[in-house]
């Protein structure tokens, strides 16, 4: 399993508030390792929780996807022990080419293990990461609501998809508060579902970019 950080090279002011995000995020790996040790699938994420918790069914979309390229690639925003990942590569083997991101290591657990030859995690924070690939399908659940610009993350992963590609972003209603946001992701080439999420202030985000021009949210974030 790959682990390399990269990313922009974002300003003094950003990089400060990245690096306290990092710094929080390592104090909560350092206050609940003992119990991510005992239990690794803690941070686990499933299909089936991906489903309940978007009403959103991945399967279908993969398979849809599957008939029109024949493999696709797929990127997981916050993918905890991988167990997303895996639940992909147990549904559909190597017609899946498997990337994972999260800002920290995880405790030792049989899933990485059985993810080792089959998935690329890395450690860094979606708002920086400049992966040399884009993705078919990327999804995000609990995740994006602890970030600390979800807006740049939002575009991020917008601008890590291929054209006809999707993502399925599990958000606080708070998240993208500014509804002129939804007119830049149509004038910018991008259609969208949104609608309410199984948790209490929750929505769900379905994105499909129609076009390779990337986007651009600056003047939101």
């Amino acid at each position: 399993m790959k682990f390399k950080i990269s990313g922009t090279k974002p300003n003094n002011q950003a990089r400060q508030e990245y690096a306290k995000t990092l710094r929080q995020a390592r104090k909560l790996e350092r206050d609940s390792y003992h119990k991510l040790h005992e239990n690794p699938y803690e941070l686990g994420r499933r299909i089936k929780d991906l489903k309940k918790r978007t009403i959103f069914d991945p399967v279908a979309k993969i398979k849809e996807l599957l008939l029109k390229k024949g493999k696709i690639s797929i990127l997981d925003v916050g993918c905890g022990n991988g167990q997303l990942l895996l639940d992909f590569h147990n549904e559909f083997g190597n017609l899946v080419d498997l990337t994972g991101i999260r800002i920290t290591r995880m405790p030792f657990s049989p899933i990485e293990e059985e993810l080792k030859n089959n998935a690329n995690i890395h450690l860094g924070l979606i708002e920086t990461k400049r992966f040399k690939k884009k993705f078919d399908f990327i999804t995000s659940l609990r995740t994006l609501s602890h970030v600390g610009n979800p807006v740049l993350a939002v575009e991020r992963i917008c601008n890590h998809l291929n054209k006809g590609g999707l993502a399925v972003l599990d958000l606080e209603e708070s998240n993208l508060l500014n509804r002129n946001i939804y007119a830049q992701f149509e004038k910018n080439g991008f259609t969208y579902i949104l609608k309410k999420g199984t948790k209490t202030h929750h929505v769900t985000l379905i994105l499909t970019k129609t076009t390779e021009k990337d986007l651009d949210l600056s003047k939101f974030y």
